[in-house]
């Protein structure tokens, strides 16, 4: 079965850590504004090592161990629980498979092998269950319209879809997971779970009981590293403050990063999305002339919050270039070609805000009432946001666009007044007329 234990209470989770030996934390489970994560304890202020982890208690494999393999295999042979089974190993080494399907097959036995001592045990009882889930291995067709966002159902099918092979063709003959719901499950914890990291030269993959429960912040106050480099006296999975002067609060709630990925990306692998995310992007509103960045940039300033100016940073990179299209705006796009691409973008933000079957004020009564499954009130956050940022990125094109109604219309002397070319006797700004004029 996908669930082994019922959801533990968060004193539990806390125990099952104190219990597992070598474990070093000066955090504790406690419930936030994103769940369940972990909050410094203690008195004072923290500064330095957060959490400890044993590398003999993580599960890890290599993204590509054929051709290197030696870290994971290394911490492999440490685990210090019920030994591995001869299938499973060879699985971890299967370079065909990918990483994190190989590791929700060794998850998914950890966590239901009871030798593997107390912290695995507690996994998947400290995990979200199922149902609280809102990523896309989970998620019916009819919970994917609730997203309002056709290519995210397409991505998310897609996703499916190739996981449900994985576990055909790969886990399902191995017996450790007895269903694909379950493989789903276990998987979908990995992919929004997993620790990554590069150690001499390896890139691994790391499933860290208890430390994976940090959420993600858009300004974390820890970082994580993997101590295993070859002749590692003691390899552990530690967890410390970053860049905290004075150190960090008791209570204050301990956050990494989770990278820096756009809202459509987070909802897909990790089931929730950042208010004010300036890392993403709003498909379909940049034409064939894309809107000149460093004028539009200009525009954003004055925002009321950081939500707002998160927002308006992710409708410039949605009404604008990148790469080399963007270095050719400056050169290609003339005056008029830019005024005609502003107004081309006022009526993409404007059909694409149409064409939702709801609009903002109606996602943000729903949120307030709160009714409906938290996978439903995951969809509805989701595409509010996507509205904030259409309606952004059409305030935004809407001021470009009367930028060149202001130019149009400004004297011809106060383009060329400041440079003191030719403007008539005092004429106001710069160096026209007056003492430089000729």
């Amino acid at each position: 079965p996908a669930r082994v234990s019922a959801r533990l209470a968060e004193s539990e989770v806390d125990a099952a850590a104190s219990a597992a030996g070598g474990v070093e934390s000066n955090v504790e489970v406690r419930s936030g504004c994103n769940g369940r994560g972990l909050f410094f304890c203690g008195s004072g202020t923290l500064e330095g090592l957060v959490l400890r982890v044993p590398a003999s208690g993580v599960l890890c494999v290599a993204r590509s161990p054929s051709r290197r393999g030696h870290v994971a295999r290394r911490l492999r042979a440490s685990w210090r629980g019920a030994p591995l089974p001869p299938a499973l190993e060879a699985l971890a080494e299967e370079e065909g498979v990918r990483a994190d399907v190989r590791l929700a097959a060794m998850l998914a036995w950890a966590s239901n092998e009871p030798e593997n001592g107390p912290l695995w045990a507690a996994y998947n009882g400290a995990a979200p269950s199922p149902e609280e889930h809102a990523s896309a291995l989970l998620l019916s067709d009819a919970e994917l319209a609730d997203f309002q966002d056709d290519a995210f159902a397409a991505e998310a099918r897609a996703r499916r879809e190739a996981a449900e092979y994985d576990y055909d063709a790969h886990v399902a003959p191995l017996g450790v997971c007895d269903s694909r719901e379950a493989f789903l499950y276990h998987l979908t914890n990995v992919q929004s779970r997993t620790f990554g990291q590069t150690v001499d030269g390896e890139e691994v993959g790391l499933v860290v009981p208890y430390a994976d429960m940090m959420n993600h912040s858009l300004e974390p106050n820890c970082n994580f590293k993997l101590h295993a480099s070859e002749g590692e006296a003691e390899p552990r999975f530690d967890i410390g403050t970053r860049g905290s002067k004075g150190g960090v609060p008791s209570g204050a709630e301990a956050f990494i990063t989770y990278g820096d990925l756009g809202n459509r990306d987070l909802q897909l692998t990790y089931g929730f999305t950042v208010p004010g995310n300036p890392h993403g992007r709003e498909d379909g509103l940049v034409g064939p002339v894309p809107l000149d960045r460093l004028r539009l940039g200009r525009l954003v300033g004055g925002a009321p919050d950081a939500e707002e100016g998160g927002r308006r940073a992710a409708a410039v990179r949605s009404l604008t270039a990148d790469g080399e299209q963007a270095n050719q705006v400056s050169d290609d796009g003339s005056e008029q070609q830019q005024a005609q691409a502003a107004s081309a973008a006022v009526a993409r933000c404007t059909r694409l805000l149409g064409s939702f079957p709801t609009d903002a004020a109606q996602d943000e009564a729903a949120l307030a009432r709160g009714e409906g499954s938290e996978r439903l009130l995951s969809a509805v956050r989701y595409r509010l946001e996507r509205k904030r940022v259409v309606a952004a990125a059409l305030d935004l094109a809407r001021r470009y666009q009367e930028t060149f109604h202001e130019e149009a219309q400004r004297p011809a002397w106060a383009s060329f007044g400041q440079f003191g070319a030719g403007g008539p006797a005092g004429a106001p700004g710069g160096f026209g007329g007056g003492s430089f004029g000729g």
